[in-house]
């Protein structure tokens, strides 16, 4: 594992200054995944991908938060953030032809036009843009299998606020602030909303996880919990097979025994749509090992066996 900067994010409301670890690389040794599909993984610890404000308590998206600036990896004192930046892509980091064929269909050219292209890296995006800006671009070449830089283009003179230096970490929220989060409206779309509550799901099973709490079962949980698990069944994309997957898996938990055999039924899951064949193969090994779980009339959280 190879940490990256610490970043100085801003909570959105109140500009109270917040920080968050970021990596140069990371792997899966020692990792440990449950049944409900999280994993923990020592060399590649998350982040949270949403928090509440350490001084206001305001519920936030971290990528609502601006980053006002940043720790080098090897420095205890932070940085601010460029006032703006020069953006190029300068490298692919999927396979050239699938790169190339998402290029054509993004900006309407020919898949010879794109290769052509993408052999004059680098290529320069923009110049002197704000970080908003640049993070935009990033996600946007990032989605076609692009790798993109930025550079500091003009810098601040002034100095760094003493309070970023003892600046807390993000939060990691449980399970009824996630639920206050959702109440306040923290989700903003489908998709959001999911996220929110399979965070919850996780937050609601982390007691669980080490063996040394007796599993209790989700009928005999608080009603938010329950209702939680039945308003992501109805959420869920069942045209994805990992969606298919948890559909199964939250249905085991709810000891819907029957309703999980048909969400992880093999020819169907054979038809959903897969990234890929390695997401494929995982899928299915995954798939086993929970109906082997609903044959057993077992509805506990497990850790993952893959042998």
């Amino acid at each position: 594992m190879l940490p990256g900067p610490t970043l100085i994010l801003a909570c959105p409301k109140c500009s109270a200054p917040h920080r968050s670890g970021t990596l140069e690389s990371g792997n899966t040794f020692g990792a440990k995944v449950w049944s409900d599909g999280k994993m923990i993984a020592p060399m590649m610890p998350e982040e949270p991908a949403f928090t509440k404000c350490s001084a206001c308590g305001t519920f936030c998206w971290v990528s609502d938060m601006p980053q006002i600036g940043s720790y080098s990896p090897w420095s205890n004192s932070p940085q601010r953030e460029p006032l703006s930046f020069n953006v190029s892509i300068d490298d692919i980091w999927d396979e050239e032809e699938l790169v190339a064929r998402r290029w054509a269909a993004e900006f309407g050219c020919s898949i010879d036009g794109a290769q052509r292209m993408l052999q004059k890296l680098p290529i320069e995006l923009a110049k002197d843009v704000d970080a908003a800006t640049v993070n935009k671009l990033t996600a946007k070449y990032e989605e076609l299998g692009l790798s993109v830089a930025r550079m500091p283009c003009r810098t601040s003179t002034e100095p760094v606020p003493q309070e970023w230096a003892t600046a807390p970490d993000l939060l990691s929220l449980n399970e009824i602030e996630i639920f206050s989060a959702l109440g306040g409206g923290l989700a903003r779309t489908p998709d959001e909303e999911i996220l929110l509550r399979i965070a919850a799901w996780h937050a609601g099973n982390d007691d669980y996880r080490d063996g040394s709490k007796a599993w209790v079962p989700y009928l005999e949980r608080n009603a938010a919990a329950t209702s939680n698990l039945e308003l992501l069944l109805v959420l869920l994309d069942k045209s994805k097979a990992s969606h298919r997957l948890m559909a199964g898996e939250i249905a085991r938990q709810l000891g819907q025994f029957d309703d999980t055999l048909s969400w992880l039924d093999q020819d169907k899951l054979e038809h959903a749509s897969f990234e890929d064949e390695q997401q494929k193969e995982n899928l299915l090994a995954f798939m086993a090992f929970i109906r082997g779980l609903v044959l057993q009339r077992n509805s506990q959280l497990v850790q993952f066996d893959e042998s």
